[in-house]
């Protein structure tokens, strides 16, 4: 049937969906939540498979929203063709799989194909996910999963030599160890290429956010490989490259549903890195109460099974368990974390000493599970932390930075003190005398996006006091630098309703 068809200024979360009149629905023979492919007649060629939701009070055409719009080429309005769709095999496999039933693998594969096909909307999907907490995964599905999600796109091979990966299960604000872990790293002569993406819904940064700051992140492909070539080592976005794009399309779902299952970041994560082309995988595993796990026998469990799925794969991989519940560095927001990166790396006295430990920590548990084929039979677990710490203290972790920097077209001399912060500020104070106990992790968060970060690259939180820190009344924990006067005034807003910190 053919029918015109008009743009709505409405998003759908990333999934495509038309919105059709009630006539029309009896016409077809279709209810909401039905399926309907739809061809663009005034753009040949263009076509997607949308879900149906019932029509706008007023509408008279069909209504695209702003995803099936852009997929179709169409800005404004234009004709459509649609042709209903019969309920996809895999929506069965699902009702299958909360019903009890284990996924076998060309199940797994159906399920995986229609996410990449945008067949099943969030809803579906997110059937799927509650069907994951309900009954874990088998090794056998974890297996299957990873796999599929891991070939869903191309899988990359750097040339020879050794090739070592990062990830993590929770994005601690300020945690920016990746740049100075791919510093070190690629100094050895060992390939890091760490690619992707802008900070998640909620997060005020990542590494690719702070990247940018001193050095291009938008790299195609063949510019990333000039880079890793060159300088063994790549802090870039990874939207430019067909990088397991089920495996985003099932992150984006998991963020839009607030549903993620342990399993499912473990299949994530190592499915990512094996289409990077890695052989070796440190992972940071935060815990605490404001993390996704909150024990260590929570983690432990969950670093166990992980490292046995990797291996299944031939990547060998070490986690790092480490304490979530507290900002780290000095500053939040790619900017002032930049300053931290750059005061870790040129080994600053004002250097945040919990970012820097961080680092190291991790580096040398990746530099200890490469080290028999880097070093010799004699490394030893535990030498890793202190070849780290040299390249590090010796200058020569700066100088791969600088490198990498200047390839990726950016200043290598940048300063610290150059990287200017937003203008309009916030500040905190203690109001009474005693030890900082905490900050909410998730207010501090919060508060930074509100700023203005990570869009606004000067905007975030600067810190001036930590954790166990005595501080005296009315003395300055924390610096709020706003993007503008609109945003330091929604900063004052919520912290009236939230606590930022803990006195006692």
């Amino acid at each position: 049937m053919q029918a015109r068809c008009q743009r709505l200024d409405l998003s759908a979360g990333g999934h495509r969906t038309v919105f059709m009149t009630e006539q029309l629905l009896q016409d077809m023979d279709l209810s909401p939540m039905d399926r309907v492919e739809v061809s663009s007649i005034t753009e040949m060629g263009r076509k997607v498979i949308a879900s149906i939701h019932p029509f706008v009070h007023g509408q008279k055409k069909v209504g695209l929203s702003k995803e099936t719009a852009d997929d179709l080429g169409i800005q404004n309005e234009g004709f459509i063709s649609l042709k209903a769709m019969d309920r996809p095999e895999s929506l069965g496999t699902i009702d299958e799989r909360i019903g009890g039933m284990e996924l076998t693998g060309e199940s797994m594969m159906s399920v995986v194909g229609d996410i990449m096909d945008d067949t099943l909307s969030h809803l579906e999907v997110g059937k799927l996910l509650m069907s994951f907490y309900r009954s874990d995964l088998s090794m056998a599905e974890l297996y299957g999963l990873t796999k599929f999600l891991s070939e869903s796109g191309d899988t990359y091979d750097w040339g020879g030599g050794l090739v070592a990966g990062k990830g993590e299960t929770f994005n601690v604000p300020g945690n920016r160890t990746t740049p100075i872990i791919v510093a070190i790293v690629s100094s050895l002569g060992v390939k890091m290429p760490r690619l992707a993406q802008r900070a998640l819904r909620g997060a005020p940064s990542s590494s690719v956010d702070t990247m940018e700051v001193m050095a291009k992140v938008d790299l195609d492909l063949p510019s990333i490989r000039k880079v890793v070539e060159a300088r063994k080592g790549c802090i870039s976005l990874s939207e430019n490259l067909y990088l397991a794009p089920a495996e985003k399309k099932l992150r984006d779902m998991r963020a839009a549903s607030g549903t993620d299952p342990e399993s499912v970041i473990t299949a994530s994560l190592v499915a990512r890195n094996l289409s990077l082309g890695c052989k070796y995988l440190i992972v940071d595993m935060p815990i605490g109460m404001e993390t996704r796990f909150s024990s260590i026998g929570m983690a432990n469990q969950i670093s166990q099974r992980l490292t046995k799925l990797a291996a299944r794969f031939g990547l060998r991989t070490a986690v790092e368990v480490t304490y979530g519940d507290e900002p780290i560095g000095n500053g939040i927001g790619p900017n002032l974390e930049a300053r931290d990166v750059l005061k870790v790396l040129m080994n600053r006295p004002d250097a945040p000493m919990d970012l820097m430990e961080a680092s190291l920590r991790l580096t040398g548990r990746l530099i200890d599970i490469m080290g028999q084929e880097l070093f010799g039979a004699d490394h030893r677990p535990g030498d890793g932390l202190e070849i780290a710490k040299e390249k590090l203290r010796s200058g020569t972790a700066l100088g791969s930075f600088k490198g990498i920097v200047e390839a990726q077209g950016g200043n290598p001399e940048t300063k610290p003190e150059s990287i200017t912060v937003s203008p309009f500020l916030v500040e905190i104070r203690s109001l009474k005398e005693g030890q900082l106990v905490d900050y909410d992790t998730r207010v501090v968060g919060k508060i930074a996006r509100l700023a203005g970060a990570p869009q606004f690259k000067g905007s975030g939180i600067e810190f001036y006091k930590k954790a166990k820190d005595m501080v005296r009344r009315n003395e300055l924990l924390l610096n709020v630098h706003a993007a503008s006067e609109e945003r330091r005034a929604m900063v004052y807003e919520h912290l009236s309703r939230n606590r930022i910190y803990t006195v006692d």
